[in-house]
């Protein structure tokens, strides 16, 4: 685990709004010279990541800290890299996320047309009752 100072110094590298990744990259780079440093600050970001507390984190951290995730082993191999499960697991929550918003969408939109369909319907209804 990382000490309250170096996870200041994790969320200080990641708070960078507006950078390119490869910036970040070498800021983080340059802040964790050694492997078991950026070993460590790179399991903390996931663990903040998976954590309740990521809604506190701004939309660039999080995808700052995914890419950082990423960009740390990005030479290794898929079968090699350390942080490469954690990552596809976060990308398939995100794709059954996404799956579930859309299904909800297309059951509002569909309860909209059918309400709709009956309004009109009354309404023609209500004309021929009229005449």
């Amino acid at each position: 685990m990382l000490n309250p100072k170096e996870l200041a110094t994790v969320l200080s590298a990641v708070e960078e709004d507006g950078k390119a990744f490869e910036s970040v990259s070498a800021h983080f780079q340059r802040t964790f010279t050694h492997m078991n440093g950026r070993f460590k600050a790179t399991t903390m970001m996931l663990m903040l990541l998976e954590d309740e507390l990521a809604s506190m984190l701004k939309p660039t951290q999080r995808l700052s800290m995914i890419f950082l995730a990423f960009d740390a082993h990005r030479t290794d191999d898929l079968k090699s890299h350390p942080f490469a499960q954690a990552l596809m697991e976060m990308a398939e929550r995100l794709t059954f996320k996404l799956e579930s918003a859309k299904r909800e969408h297309v059951k509002a939109v569909e309860a909209e047309t059918n309400e709709a369909k009956t309004f009109a319907a009354l309404e023609r209804r209500a004309v021929d009752f009229s005449e």
